[in-house]
């Protein structure tokens, strides 16, 4: 049997991974935007299974960067995206919109938008959408000024409605994870997923590059890499003598779940920051003695980080990342349509004996979205949306069959 066959596994024991999967603890790792597009389709497709999702806290680019700086917190921005896609409280599409000029004005024509929506809805989703509403005007309307003093000469231009409200929860509240779970409980986030950070601690990102040092995954995100087939990476607390530490609920998930899926992301600033906080890969090491299996569903195309990769070394650089070998890879096979100089990681069977693979058409071109143009950062957020559907089928079907 060939390591690599379209749409099945080079798994000899297939039983052996089904009976891991959909009927216990699964934790998504990785990327912001990458678990936001596939995670909803993931959950839905495992009714049975308990989700915990940990989500990076280095970000630093951008209007997260800004906010960062001006309130002295953790990155909030992955949060955030995750928790917006996963909520059943159509108020959460405000979340998503980003302030220009107007500001307070702004605020309250995104309200006001929404309540002519929710006259579409049954009387118990409209009341439940209008208390949201409520809460998030009384809770961000006094607090502009404040912010936009606190953000400087660009005030809150670009800023997330959802990255200030989840912020100002962090600010009266007991820390990152307490903040996540009051937005993700406003926002009737399952209760069958649990949204935690990767850590509580204010850090960032530093990566070695050849020969050059980088510090910050805003300015380390935004550059062309070197040598992309040797970079390493780490992380560093914001206050000089303190060591960062994994957020013990996001740690203890890893180490004890039954299956592990890393979401698409960068490969050094999402999925290697992340699991660059001390604590996380001898986690994903406990996991395996925990007779659990890591999945990981590889980015849709060779981008700038991973530079004249092939899929073997990308397979394997994850593993170094996270400090344990990948079990399972499921990788997009589509072409067809994808951006101009973008093509998805080639592969020769011959040199991957030890690797299973699944290919599949995970790429969704269609679905990818329209830049905001209130985003500082856009252009740095993939182009080709990851098909979380498919990903799921495959997941549904070949796992939980």
């Amino acid at each position: 049997m060939s390591s690599i066959e379209t749409n099945g596994f080079g798994f000899e024991h297939i039983e052996d991974l089904e009976d891991q999967v959909g009927r216990q603890d699964v934790v998504l790792f990785g990327g912001g935007s990458g678990t936001a597009s596939v995670a909803p389709e993931f959950i839905e497709a495992m009714p049975d299974a308990r989700f915990t999702i940990v989500t990076g806290t280095a970000d630093s680019g951008g209007a997260t960067g800004r906010l960062r700086q001006a309130f002295d917190t953790p990155a909030v921005g992955d949060s955030r995206r995750i928790m917006t896609a996963l909520s059943r409280n159509p108020a959460g599409e405000i979340f998503e919109r980003r302030f220009g000029d107007e500001g307070e004005q702004e605020l309250d024509a995104a309200i006001a938008d929404m309540r002519e929506v929710s006259q579409g809805f049954g009387p118990q989703q409209r009341e439940a959408v209008g208390r949201t509403l409520d809460g998030i005007r009384k809770l961000l309307m006094p607090r502009l000024i404040e912010f936009e003093a606190g953000l400087g000469r660009d005030g809150y231009k670009g800023q997330s409605f959802g990255n200030i409200y989840t912020t100002q929860r962090l600010m009266e509240g007991r820390g990152l994870a307490d903040a996540i779970g009051s937005v993700s409980r406003d926002l009737d986030v399952d209760s069958r997923v649990n949204v935690v950070p990767v850590s509580e601690d204010r850090h960032h990102l530093v990566m070695l590059d050849g020969k050059n040092v980088y510090y910050e995954e805003g300015r380390i995100d935004d550059m062309e890499l070197e040598e992309p087939h040797n970079a390493q990476v780490g992380v560093y607390h914001v206050e000089a003598g303190r060591t960062v530490q994994a957020y013990r609920a996001a740690s203890e998930a890893i180490a004890t779940a039954d299956t592990i899926v890393v979401m698409p992301g960068s490969l050094y600033t999402s999925i290697g920051a992340s699991a660059s906080v001390p604590g996380i890969k001898q986690a994903f090491a406990a996991n395996k003695e925990h007779d659990g299996r890591l999945v990981t569903i590889a980015n849709m195309t060779v981008d700038r980080d991973t530079r004249g990769m092939e899929l073997a070394e990308y397979i394997a650089k994850q593993g170094h990342l996270l400090g344990r070998v990948v079990d399972l890879t499921l990788v997009n096979e589509v072409t067809e349509g994808l951006p101009e100089g973008k093509v998805p990681f080639s592969y020769d069977a011959s040199q991957m004996p030890d690797m299973r693979v699944v290919t599949a058409a995970l790429a969704d071109v269609a679905g990818a979205e329209s830049a905001d143009p209130n985003d500082a950062i856009a252009h740095l957020r993939s182009q080709v949306k990851t098909n979380g559907a498919v990903a799921a089928r495959v997941i549904r079907e070949r796992l939980l069959a």
